[in-house]
């Protein structure tokens, strides 16, 4: 796809999007199978009720929202709105708000689902239990942009001509109406254009009207509405009002999919263990195990290891791309003060991604050197395969939480990553690179001196 028919296809998602916030809210009070209310359980200042049909009216703690309506804030207003499966939502002054649907059932193909609208304002949002089932169910639509989750803590924030969004726990996809992404469709958008952010400190999303695709900004969400004590804490989660049944996320349709697309070969890239020594078994001492590595995503691959099997080996997950989340056991409690370290290719595995085509491609010529003193990191490496040999390099900064941020304005591909390891001696990124015709190549890294 060119830039061309990219702005096309925005233009004239941009169109049907307009065309659906000028409808009024959902009409009709009466919930639908599976469907839930959520109570209102601190307000203050100028908060307001939009029903599906009527006046506005004043909005009280014990109210209840339903699918369907809608809720508004003034300059000095606040909302939070907790539901029975521990999901909240959090409205700051001046933010305009629809609960467009809102289901914990999962035995029924629509009983599963939510939906958000943010017209303007600022929004944090917590999922529910539910919704940790199936992400696929689960939409948050701003004016421009849709966002999808992966098990998520984020605020949004809408302007007259930006969406914005920083996570405090999970990740999140941001991706802009067009071809392929809907405002009427549900789940995370999985086109060319989307992006994905975790919680990384000081960092957001910000799409803006025309652009391309969203970007990265290395800085503090611009927030004219600041949160209350009474806001969750980050990661918190409420304890769940219900029962819910379990569902599998590594489910075998979507298993099946991904063997197809890939050709029928098994993907993991993961290093192969040690080999066995002669020595007698007593004496053997087994190689600690790494403290940086990477899973898919269940919606990309659910060949192993995913994230979820990360997750339950202990690791935690720091960073993402559209295929790989980034993972790691630890953070460094502190980085060297000083010094130059190179580092080795421990493990490495990318794709060519064209479409819902998936392209095992070969890393060589790799090389990764951090300058601890000028907080700097410099790397390189060649990516092969399906007739493309393309050298990329990338230079960026080391934070102090020891995350490794590319300048990409001095780099041949996008890179985050980051430091692990008692003195910092494991080191990991994740790697994209726009291409032409609409192709992209994603990638992850793990690093150890």
């Amino acid at each position: 796809m060119t830039r061309l028919s990219s702005f096309r296809g925005l233009l004239t998602g941009a169109l049907g999007r307009w065309a659906a916030f000028a409808l009024p809210l959902l009409a009709g009070l009466a919930l639908p199978a599976g469907a839930v209310e959520g109570e209102v359980v601190f307000v203050r200042g100028d908060a307001r009720l939009l029903p599906a049909e009527g006046p506005a009216r004043i909005l009280r703690a014990g109210d209840k929202i339903a699918p369907g309506q809608g809720l508004q804030t003034g300059k000095d207003g606040y909302i939070h709105i907790r539901f029975p499966d521990g999901g909240f939502v959090g409205l700051r002054p001046a933010s305009r708000f629809a609960l467009e649907a809102y289901g914990v059932d999962p035995a029924s193909p629509e009983g599963l689902k939510v939906r958000y609208r943010l017209e303007q304002g600022t929004v944090r949002t917590i999922t529910g239990k539910a919704i940790e089932q199936d992400k696929s169910r689960y939409r948050f639509n701003t004016p421009l942009a849709a966002i999808g989750v992966r098990g998520t803590d984020y605020v949004v924030q809408v302007t007259d001509n930006a969406a914005r969004a920083s996570v405090n726990a999970g990740t999140i996809v941001l991706a802009p109406f067009g071809a392929g992404c809907e405002a009427a469709a549900q789940g995370p958008c999985d086109t060319i254009n989307a992006r994905t952010l975790a919680a990384m400190g000081n960092a957001y999303l910000e799409y803006r009207a025309g652009a391309v695709a969203p970007e990265i900004k290395r800085a503090a969400m611009p927030n004219g509405a600041p949160t209350l004590p009474e806001e969750p804490s980050p990661q918190k989660r409420a304890e769940a009002g219900a029962a819910l049944t379990t569902v599998d996320p590594t489910a075998t349709a979507t298993a099946n999919r991904i063997n197809d697309v890939l050709g029928g070969e098994a993907a993991s890239r993961t290093p192969a263990p040690p080999p066995v020594s002669e020595v007698p078994p007593s004496v053997v001492v087994p190689e600690p195990p790494p403290q940086v590595t990477w899973g898919r995503w269940a919606s990309i691959a659910t060949l192993s290891p995913t994230v979820a099997e990360q997750t339950a080996k202990g690791y935690e997950s720091r960073l993402s791309n559209p295929l790989f989340g980034l993972m790691s056991s630890s953070m460094p409690e502190t980085l060297p003060k000083q010094g130059v370290a190179g580092f080795n290719l421990r493990a490495g595995e990318a794709y060519l991604r064209e479409g819902a085509s998936l392209t095992p491609m070969v890393l060589r010529d790799a090389s990764l050197t951090v300058d601890f003193g000028n907080r700097r990191f410099d790397t390189r490496l060649t990516v092969s395969g399906a007739g493309l040999d393309l050298p990329l390099a990338a230079t960026g900064s080391v934070q102090w939480q020891g995350y490794l941020l590319g300048d990409n304005a001095r780099s041949t591909m996008e890179v985050v990553g980051l430091l692990a390891g008692p003195g910092a001696t494991e080191a990991g990124y994740l790697f994209d690179k726009t291409l032409s015709g609409g192709a992209s190549l994603s990638g992850a890294t793990a690093w150890r001196r």
